[in-house]
This record gives C-alpha cells, sequence and structure tokens, in this order.
C-alpha cells in the first residue's frame, strides 16, 4: 500500500497538485495494488481528484452535519463513501448525529452510479475494527466496479481529462510568460483595477487581434497568413530558424485588402522538422516591420505569436 499526503497545490483547484496523477502511476508501477491520495480541504465543486481515484472518498468531522449538508453538497455528490471520523470518547454521539444527518441527506441525492449507493459509515483511530469496515467496504466498491466494467471506462476517461488538463495548463504557462503578456500585464491589471476596463475586454483581444492565422489546406499544405498595416505595399520575407523560406516549398504573396496586406506563405509538404521559430519582414519606403517570435507548432496546427504593430 502507498500513500500520498497532501502537499501544496500551487493555485491548483480540486485539492490535488498536477504531478499526483503521474505519482500514481510511478506508485502503481512499483507494485503498489492500492494508493491512497490524501487531498488539502476542498470546497463544493473543486474535486479535481474524483478525475484520477478509482473511489472518492469523503472525510468528515463531528458536530458539522447542519453546516456541511449545504456547503459540501457538490462534493458529496461525487463521493463514494462518506466517512465520520474521530467516533470515539466524548464525540462519539456527535459522530453518530452527523452520520444520521448526512444519511438523511443523501436520499435526496442521485447516486452518480448505477451499481453502488453510496454509504455513509464512522471511524475511528482507537477503534481498529471500524477501520477494519471501512477497508472492506473499498475493497467491495472495487469489486463491483471491476465486475460491471465501471473501473476500466472510467480509468480511460480519466486519462482523457488528465490530458487535455496539462494541455491547458501548460498553454497557461506558455501565455503567461510570452514576452508580449509579460509586457502589457502590469497595464492590463491596472486598468482592471480602476475599472476603467472589464477583464473580458482587456485579456484576449489586445494580444491577438493582428495574429496570423495557420490553417491546414485540403492537400496537407500549410498557408500563413498575417496582416501588416504599412503603405506602400511592402515586400515581405518569411524566416525559420534566420534563413529565408524562398524555395519551391514555400509560396509567399502580398494582396491588397482596405487599408492594409495580407501576408501569406504556403508551406507545401509540413512535418515536425518545421516545427520552430519563423519571422515575417515587412520592408517599404518607410522602413522594415517584422513579426517577432512567432512560434509555429505544424503538428497541432496551432501557434502562440507576438504581432508588433507597424509604425
Amino acid at each position: 500500500m502507498a500513500y500520498i499526503r497532501q502537499s501544496p497545490t500551487s493555485g491548483s483547484l480540486g485539492g490535488v497538485t498536477r504531478g499526483i496523477h503521474e505519482s500514481i502511476i510511478l506508485c502503481e508501477g512499483a507494485g503498489y495494488d492500492v494508493v491512497l491520495i490524501e487531498t488539502v480541504g476542498v470546497g463544493q465543486s473543486e474535486v479535481s481528484v474524483n478525475d484520477m481515484c478509482d473511489m472518492f472518498c469523503l472525510l468528515l468531522s463531528p458536530a458539522h452535519g447542519d453546516e456541511l449538508q449545504g456547503v459540501k453538497r457538490g462534493i458529496m455528490e461525487q463521493s463514494d463513501l462518506l466517512i465520520v471520523t474521530k467516533s470515539d470518547g466524548e464525540l462519539e454521539s456527535k459522530a453518530k448525529l452527523t452520520a444520521a444527518e448526512y444519511i438523511s441527506a443523501l436520499k435526496f441525492m442521485r447516486p452518480k452510479s448505477d451499481f453502488w449507493r453510496p454509504k455513509v459509515m464512522r471511524a475511528s483511530i482507537y477503534k481498529p475494527d471500524t477501520i477494519t469496515e471501512v477497508c472492506n467496504t473499498m475493497y467491495k466498491f472495487r469489486e463491483k466496479s471491476a465486475a460491471t466494467g465501471h473501473l476500466i471506462s472510467k480509468r480511460n476517461m480519466q486519462m482523457t481529462t488528465w490530458m487535455w488538463n496539462h494541455v491547458r495548463d501548460e498553454i497557461m504557462n506558455l501565455f503567461q510568460r510570452h514576452p508580449m503578456i509579460m509586457s502589457k500585464a502590469p497595464q492590463m491589471e491596472k486598468k482592471i483595477r480602476h475599472g476603467e476596463v472589464t477583464p473580458g475586454d482587456m485579456v484576449l483581444a489586445p494580444f491577438f487581434d493582428k495574429a496570423p492565422s495557420l490553417l491546414q489546406k485540403p492537400d496537407g499544405s500549410v498557408l500563413f497568413e498575417c496582416m501588416c498595416n504599412a503603405n506602400p505595399e511592402p515586400t515581405v520575407k518569411w524566416y525559420f530558424k534566420d534563413k529565408e523560406l524562398n524555395d519551391e516549398r514555400h509560396v509567399t504573396k502580398v494582396k491588397k485588402m482596405v487599408g492594409k496586406y495580407t501576408c501569406t506563405m504556403i508551406m507545401k509538404n509540413p512535418s515536425l522538422a518545421d516545427q520552430g521559430i519563423y519571422k515575417v519582414v515587412a520592408t517599404n519606403s518607410h522602413g522594415t516591420h517584422s513579426v517577432e517570435q512567432g512560434y509555429v507548432h505544424t503538428y497541432l496546427h496551432r501557434y502562440l505569436i507576438n504581432t508588433p504593430n507597424p509604425t
């Protein structure tokens, strides 16, 4: 049996850190059949831990039944087992009352699965038999979960969920570390604090209104497109790793629009080797204007790019 104790969440919601999922896989790979995960205190909707475990247990302190029925409703609906702790000595009567209140509350909630109805139990470290009963209940849950196929389907769903969670976290990290975001963030936060704009007005528009688009064409090629406000018509060059792209694989064009120009490049037969830093340089009689820090990931067909306004 392996035990993963609670650790600071570093701002992550759900009561768990990003590395917990990998820790579970590591413990399983080391041969531990049972892995217990302790979370920090969580609230009504912070139940991300349910996306990484087979059974979700909620530990409750006695004498808080009336308060927690409302506050913990969200987390109660996700729980497979509710355990009232410290059921001994002077607190035993309060623990019984708390358990009864939660049993009553669960009657008005729809079970989250067809094969199991959430149970409420009392336990105390001074009463080993209560700990044994809790463990037996956990093993019984797992047997039913495996027999019905719920265990496999839930684990498959969990892996997908955590994949997208990591994607969102990584995108957020890239976004926050981006040079343009870091330079504009203090001014943006100041305007929001002073009530000059709403968060929705400030967060995305200033950074992506002029960003180039990256589209995959039906023939498999990739189209890069960037707007340029410079006049007169500029001469445009695209660079990859400081090397100009002027071969047969890369076709560049400049098209005049209303008040601006569209700079495009078609990349034929893209591959993973085309991932990296791209740069667009537009030159006319007023000078040279460039799109800096263009990061293109052709495998995902997504981008994070900094587009300064031409002067």
